[in-house]
């Protein structure tokens, strides 16, 4: 997937990168958990990975071949996990042709999404909940709980730090000063959540975890906390600029957890990682900065892994 998806005229990315860039995804300390344990998320990022890899094939081929595959492997990536439903969302919105909005590729897209969805329908009225009777029974499913938003944009940020290093920090700089009032506004809204907000050790993310051990319960942490919180999303905002399909794909996801009664970081990892890796625009970066960005997000996973670790390991 790395292959057909970064720019070849200028050869930015050798062999050695994309095996590295592709071996970091083992560092996950929740994927090895999930691995371990045989979880169905596993099976879910690996037809995920699939799908992409089928949808930036179809980018380049354009046939109604690659187009049916792309679909096909979402659908059943949504099968394994119902929370793979910003998957769906994220591949129909960047496969539809917005200028020929009747056309034939438009109508294929769609009949292919009814055909292979229609076995959920009939899953989901045996279930009468879009969860298995087992999750549906703890009540997991809840509408707009926009009070999760500080926990996503923390969870978010772990995996937007590398990708930041592929950025001019001026012109990052620049943009946070332009936009200093809407920052002012995100930070507010951000602590107005907190009031909403039971902080527990069940859920929540390794950016909560850190900062109640390090900061403990209190206003410091929630004025911390709601900091770089609205850091991330200026640093989403600042990353979609430049890309329509991440633009998508966060509006998707982060949408679909916040129908989620409790958030946890595996929801989110590796697969925030993979999406940013495979669909940030790289166009204006040279060997140099690709090859620092390779070598720094290896060490980064590295000590993420190694944290968690010692996290499990001793702290609990």
């Amino acid at each position: 997937t790395l292959k057909i998806s970064f720019p070849k005229k200028k050869n930015l990315f050798k062999k050695h990168h994309l095996c590295l860039l592709a071996s970091v995804i083992f560092l996950s300390p929740y994927l090895r958990t999930s691995t371990f344990w045989g979880l169905e998320e596993v099976i879910g990022i690996l037809i995920m990975l699939i799908s992409i890899y089928y949808f930036k094939l179809n980018e380049i081929k354009k046939s109604s071949y690659t187009l049916f595959l792309c679909i096909f492997f979402t659908c059943l990536a949504f099968y394994c996990r119902q929370s793979y439903i910003f998957l769906l969302s994220f591949i129909f919105f960047s496969l539809i042709d917005y200028k020929k909005v009747f056309g034939k590729i438009n109508f294929l897209i769609v009949f292919y999404f009814i055909i292979f969805l229609i076995p959920a329908l009939y899953t989901f009225f045996i279930w009468k909940s879009v969860f298995p009777p087992i999750d549906a029974a703890h009540d997991r499913l809840k509408l707009l709980l926009l009070y999760h938003l500080p926990y996503i944009f923390n969870i978010i940020l772990i995996y937007i730090i590398p990708f930041i290093l592929l950025q001019n920090l001026n012109e990052i700089k620049k943009f946070l000063i332009s936009n200093k009032y809407l920052f002012l506004i995100a930070f507010l809204l951000n602590l107005l959540l907190f009031n909403f907000i039971e902080i527990s050790s069940n859920g929540g993310g390794a950016m909560s975890k850190i900062m109640i051990i390090l900061l403990g319960k209190g206003i410091i942490f929630n004025l911390i906390f709601s900091l770089t919180s609205s850091i991330s999303f200026f640093l989403i905002y600042f990353i979609c600029l430049n890309s329509k399909k991440l633009t998508i794909f966060f509006i998707s996801i982060i949408f679909t957890f916040l129908n989620i009664s409790t958030i946890f970081q595996e929801y989110f990892d590796p697969i925030v990682f993979v999406f940013l890796l495979v669909f940030f625009p790289y166009k204006k970066l040279n060997y140099g900065q690709i090859n620092r960005f390779t070598f720094l997000t290896a060490i980064y996973y590295s000590a993420f892994l190694i944290s968690a670790l010692f996290y499990y390991y001793k702290i609990l």
